[in-house]
């Protein structure tokens, strides 16, 4: 699709997002959506970065960014990376997600971004690290009104990925793992198929009985968060108990690596 092409379809994007939660309204309306090609991508993002006085950040492989800054907010979509309408629309969701949910907690934000330019191990940190995407992936599942027309054996699948990159694919991956929660809360094909198979929730093969618990306590602090009437606005001692959950499932994922290599050097060794 042409820069042009994903251009027209923001204001949409925009409209179904305040429609949703209207009193994101004046901050969505003034979040900048900028779309970047290739070619221009280093010296735009740059100059978007200085214009909201944001702290920069590694520029890595991604299909957009939200930006909150002392001055302004916005969004950066990189237009090589869309091949429909549908799943720009999405992405653009998930940023303006991402402008709205940190805006609302900007302290905490503040304090998870000066523990991670410190790289200090906090609990703040940790929980950050998944909650801000989390709950970004899920406020775009909510304010998308595209009904979901993928099977649920193709999001199924689509799930035991997520969690096979989250836990095993060498050390904890949050960002994946907060894409699979998002799905288990959020997704219409997954909800639709866990109401009918007693709310479980899908799984790879590879998770042993210690992951799934270490699972089912993460999607229970979530589950009390989303029985809020403010979903939205995360607290301090929820967003550390989030943070402890990331902590734990850390440690398992570090204990499997490390057991992977002394196996690898010793021949195979007991459990």
């Amino acid at each position: 699709m042409t820069i042009h092409e994903l251009q027209s379809l923001v204001s949409q994007a925009k409209a179904q997002f305040i429609e949703t939660y209207p009193d994101s309204a004046t901050l969505i309306q003034d979040t900048d959506v900028h779309i970047l090609s290739k070619k221009d991508r280093t010296a735009k993002r740059q100059q978007i970065f200085d214009y909201c006085k944001a702290q920069f950040r590694e520029d890595k492989p991604n299909e957009g960014e939200g930006i909150i800054g002392e001055t302004h907010t916005a969004v950066i979509l990189y237009a090589h990376t869309f091949k429909s309408p549908t799943h720009f629309k999405h992405v653009l969701l998930h940023e303006l997600g991402h402008v709205y949910s940190l805006s609302r907690i900007k302290e905490l934000f503040d304090e998870s971004e000066a523990d991670t330019l410190a790289n200090r191990d906090t609990l703040i940190r940790n929980g950050m690290c998944f909650w801000s995407e989390f709950i970004a992936e899920a406020i775009a599942y909510i304010a998308d009104d595209t009904d979901s027309s993928s099977p649920a054996w193709h999001e199924i699948a689509r799930m035991e990925q997520l969690i096979d990159e989250a836990l095993y694919s060498g050390y904890l991956d949050p960002y994946s793992l907060a894409f699979y929660m998002a799905m288990s809360f959020e997704n219409p094909s997954i909800i639709t198929w866990s109401e009918a198979h007693g709310n479980q929730i899908p799984l790879s093969d590879r998770c042993d009985d210690e992951a799934i618990s270490l699972i089912i306590t993460l999607s229970n602090v979530l589950g009390k968060q989303w029985e809020k009437d403010d979903y939205i606005q995360i607290d301090r001692a929820t967003l550390e108990s989030i943070g402890q959950c990331v902590e734990d499932l850390w440690d398992y994922c570090s204990r499997r690596e490390g057991m992977a290599r002394l196996r690898a050097i010793l021949g195979d060794i007991p459990n």
